[in-house]
């Protein structure tokens, strides 16, 4: 690290600095900022490698499955359906959830519910025959890493 104190137009010497990939700082406050940074860095990676880095679970099958499933819609998005399925393989819960594909079996999968008296807590009750229907405001996107 380099703190310049001298003039930004002295540009030999400070080409030669920065070819040389030396971090510059021209005031003494932002060069203070850069230990501090890079102190608190290096206790945080000494910490970590004699403690050990966090590692994720291997996925099981089914979570495997979820995301194959995903992938073979072939599209950038999923429903706020499909995504609920998606995470309910990874044990993410979400609020129950019955498709219709018309009034009458809307009727039905709301009789079925088990609390259905007045001032229960039905989110929404609607009937979406199709996909391209959705507004966008229900599509996730889709992104594997």
């Amino acid at each position: 690290m380099f703190l310049w104190t001298g003039s930004r137009d002295a540009k030999a010497g400070l080409a030669q600095l920065k070819n040389a990939r030396i971090p510059i700082f021209y005031t003494p406050d932002k060069l203070a900022r850069g230990l501090q940074s890079r102190l608190a860095y290096h206790t945080w990676r000494e910490r970590h490698l004699a403690d050990g880095f966090a590692t994720a679970p291997s996925r099981a099958a089914p979570q495997d499955e979820a995301i194959a499933k995903a992938l073979g819609l072939g599209r950038p998005t999923l429903s706020e359906s499909e995504s609920k399925q998606l995470l309910a393989a990874w044990g993410v819960g979400s609020a129950r959830e019955h498709r219709a594909n018309s009034a009458e079996a809307a009727v039905e999968a709301f009789s079925a519910i088990d609390d259905c008296s007045p001032g229960s807590r039905v989110r929404r009750l609607s009937v979406r025959p199709r996909l391209s229907r959705l507004p966008r405001s229900d599509l996730v996107p889709w992104h594997q890493a």
